[in-house]
């Protein structure tokens, strides 16, 4: 079929009993394809998914489809960019007192707006190694009606957030408490719940469209994170973009530790203080 990717870049998974499904394409075979990144792949249904997530997890380089990529070769059928390489999630995150000036800043630079959503985040504990030690994380995201599976790798750097990252979606947010059952039926064990409201906007900066979101935090605070997705050549100057950006909007004093290790050790701060009194 004209555009797709090459067969050999991800040949199709099989498992016993399952659909035929070629995460590279997008779709499992004998299956409408449907538009969209990788995410979008796992509605078709939980064959799908179940065999998405083999393909992730087994095939070299993390190929995966994502729209906030850069056009390149490999451009496809369904709008999406190849990435031959691992896919990176660069990102800055900054504390703000007030995230109303901020948004009046991204809406003189023509910031384009999307609804404001409710985001519930569990992250789990590995039963082998400890995450915290690894910098690593698993979670399961709700936001409304969808759900979705979330790995983030170390942070390769000491100055962002970079970090490789896997993002599968569920079938829809119903089908998340039977992922939470698999997970700690293999030993996971729920550590925490961060719960949120993001406003996204998507700003063109330098020649990309950078993903900006003001986020409210349950027991956190308000934060404003900048995020590029690219791959491992594409890291440095990502990073140059969203440091350009933050000049700009006057951010300042980046924030590394996750909204998890900020909640935790909120907590733990907290308990502390109840001890001693």
């Amino acid at each position: 079929m004209p555009g797709l990717p090459p067969p050999h870049a991800a040949p199709p998974i099989l498992g016993a009993g399952l659909a035929a499904c070629n995460p590279s394409r997008g779709f499992c075979e004998g299956r409408e394809p449907r538009r969209g990144s990788l995410r979008d792949t796992a509605t078709l249904g939980r064959p799908c998914l179940v065999e998405s997530l083999l393909a992730v997890t087994t095939l070299a380089g993390g190929e995966l489809w994502d729209d906030r990529l850069p056009a390149g070769p490999g451009s496809g059928l369904f709008g999406n960019r190849w990435l031959h390489s691992m896919r990176m999630e660069v990102e800055q995150k900054f504390p703000v007192a007030d995230l109303d000036a901020v948004a009046l800043r991204l809406a003189a630079l023509g910031a384009a707006w999307g609804e404001v959503r409710h985001e519930s985040d569990l992250y789990f504990a590995h039963p082998a190694r400890d995450f915290a030690r690894t910098d690593e994380a698993l979670r399961i995201r709700r936001v409304g009606s969808r759900a979705y599976l979330t790995y983030k790798g170390p942070k390769v750097d000491t100055t962002s957030k970079t970090r490789h990252e896997i993002d599968l979606a569920l079938p829809d947010a119903a089908a998340a408490p039977h992922w939470q059952q698999l997970l700690e039926a293999l030993g996971f064990r729920p550590l925490a719940e961060v719960r949120k409201t993001r406003r996204k906007a998507l700003l063109p900066w330098l020649g990309r469209q950078v993903e900006v979101s003001l986020d409210t935090v349950d027991d956190v605070g308000t934060y404003v994170e900048l995020e590029l997705v690219t791959d491992t050549q594409g890291v440095e100057p990502a990073k140059e973009v969203l440091q350009s950006l933050a000049a700009q909007l006057g951010l300042r004093a980046s924030e590394r530790r996750s909204y998890l290790e900020l909640l935790l050790e909120r907590r733990a701060g907290s308990a502390l203080g109840g001890s001693a009194g």
